[in-house]
């Protein structure tokens, strides 16, 4: 099985976790006080997702299968750890939803307060062997990519229709600036200067249309456009799930913290 959940945090930090195996967290919420939320997943009782700022992210979860090469092709770091899924409802969120749950406080009923920030999806109870990996959708990572794509001649001719567009722009923004600077002028001359620039700047963005078609781009654009599309398919990370027998001993294996800057390991309890 292979699915993706998404989740959104203003709290520069996102969670996966199934709600039975943080019984004490959600009925005793504590506002803020993240390095709990922390210490469970040192515990494997939750994975830690460290954004290092707000907004959204993707987790890939795969179960019982491998995870897609291309994708881990992109990989930073990996780390084996383990997680705990009693009920196997495995939701993904940002931190800040544990404490603004549902007001009953009991873990078979906890949904987030906000449902367009978390995602769930129902997998089989146990405990899981976890082997997680953050991926590299950075803009250094992409230009690095784009550069092993592109010939030297289409770099060439991306640089050569950016300058084009460049100086169209800039001569357009001094037209603009004319356009405010011919309104002290008499009625006649005014209507001939504004009529005179505004031609002017339409003759800028033809000429400059021409010219980047003519330099012919447009093929090494499409690269470029393609390559940043499929940086933003990409996952932030990529959770890989293998069950484990029920009696095995977990006391030596660790829990799972993920970083957007890397993968750290924690000790386990």
């Amino acid at each position: 099985m292979r699915v993706s959940l998404n989740a959104l945090t203003d709290a520069g930090a996102h969670v996966l976790f199934d709600p039975a195996a943080i019984p004490d967290l959600i009925a005793n919420p504590s506002p803020k006080e993240f390095e709990k939320v922390k210490a469970e997943a040192e515990k494997g009782n939750l994975i830690f997702y460290d954004a290092h700022g707000d907004g959204g992210a993707i987790f890939e979860i795969v179960l019982n299968e491998e995870a897609n090469p291309q994708t881990l092709r992109y990989s930073m770091r990996k780390v084996e750890g383990f997680l705990r899924v009693p009920s196997g409802k495995l939701w993904a969120c940002g931190q800040e939803l544990l404490y603004i749950g549902s007001k009953e406080g009991q873990p078979e009923s906890w949904k987030p307060k906000y449902a367009h920030m978390a995602s769930e999806v129902q997998i089989e109870p146990g405990n899981f062997r976890v082997e997680a990996c953050v991926i590299d959708t950075s803009e250094e990572r992409q230009e690095i990519k784009i550069s092993e794509t592109l010939s030297a001649e289409e770099k060439n001719k991306v640089k050569r229709a950016v300058q084009v567009q460049n100086y169209g722009c800039l001569i357009t923004i001094f037209l603009i600036i004319g356009l405010f600077c011919v309104q002290a002028l008499p009625a006649g001359i005014h209507y001939l200067a504004v009529s005179s620039l505004c031609a002017a700047i339409a003759a800028v963005w033809v000429v400059g249309r021409r010219m980047k078609a003519r330099i012919g781009a447009q093929e090494a654009f499409k690269k470029v456009s393609d390559i940043e599309a499929y940086f933003e398919s990409l996952p932030s990370a990529v959770i890989c799930l293998t069950p484990i027998a029920k009696d095995a001993d977990l006391s030596d294996m660790a829990g799972v913290v993920l970083d957007e800057g890397g993968v750290e390991r924690t000790r386990g309890e």
